[in-house]
This record gives C-alpha cells, structure tokens and sequence, in this order.
C-alpha cells in the first residue's frame, strides 16, 4: 500500500502541474483534518507557504501566488 503511495505521488509530481497538486493537497487535508463549517469545511491547522510548497513539491512563491488567485 506504501509503495503505491509513493507511486502515485511521483506520477502526479511528473503528470500533474503544481497548481492542481495545491489543489489536491487542500482537499486532502480538508477531509482528513476538516472542521464542517455551514457553508465550508475549515482546516484549522497553521500551515505556513512554506510548508506547503514542501507538501506541493514547488517553491514558496509559487504557493503564494496560487493562494491569491484563490
């Protein structure tokens, strides 16, 4: 199960551009660690730019500029 894991984060680093890899890593956490507000779910994690882009496989600034588009 850990080897296919691994195998699918490496095919998305390759295939997937990394606005889209945001996108899935904020709905990942959204439904592991969500709290349901009554129009949205809120992750209440304190997760920094550079956390994420380490997440993403991307540079901060990258994820800077996807989260304002956002």
């Amino acid at each position: 199960m850990r080897i296919a894991d691994q195998q699918q984060v490496i095919a998305n680093l390759v295939t997937v551009d990394s606005e889209q890899r945001l996108g899935q890593t904020l709905l990942q956490l959204a439904r592991t660690m969500g709290k349901k507000d009554p129009h949205s779910i809120r992750i209440e994690l304190n997760i920094s730019h550079e956390e994420l882009s380490e997440m993403v496989g991307t540079t901060r600034p990258r994820i800077s500029l996807f989260m304002e588009r956002i």
